[in-house]
């Protein structure tokens, strides 16, 4: 797979079984780095086609991965991401966003709405 719009070869994927254990093993939270403007999609998927037909994608409570949040959240542990941006418009939007992210944790959907990603 290469990411949309360039020619580099992305990384071969860490099998979720060789990695299945930090989940299950984490003290209070998780959370992802996202370092990337996009990651690279399954285009030619039958899921694509169904997100691109407006389907719905929603909660499955039988896939492995969803009863696995599901007990981490009953124990009171957190799923999170940090993600960083590419083009901030200053040095000190850059500073800013850094320390609301990193210092006060804020939830994901607050960051969001502050921090637009970049199209």
């Amino acid at each position: 797979m290469t990411r949309p719009g360039t020619e580099q070869r992305m990384a071969p994927l860490i099998p979720f079984d060789a990695v299945v254990h930090y989940f299950e093993e984490f003290e209070h939270t998780a959370w992802r780095l996202e370092t990337q403007r996009s990651y690279a999609v399954d285009r030619a998927g039958e899921r694509w086609e169904r997100w691109r037909a407006g389907a719905a994608f929603g909660y499955e409570p039988d896939v492995p991965w969803h009863a696995l949040v599901r007990k981490a959240a009953e124990a009171g542990k957190r799923f999170e991401r940090v993600r960083l941006i590419e083009t901030p418009e200053t040095v000190l939007a850059a500073c800013q966003t850094r320390d609301l992210a990193w210092h006060f944790a804020i939830p994901t959907a607050e960051f969001s709405a502050s921090q637009p990603s970049p199209r």
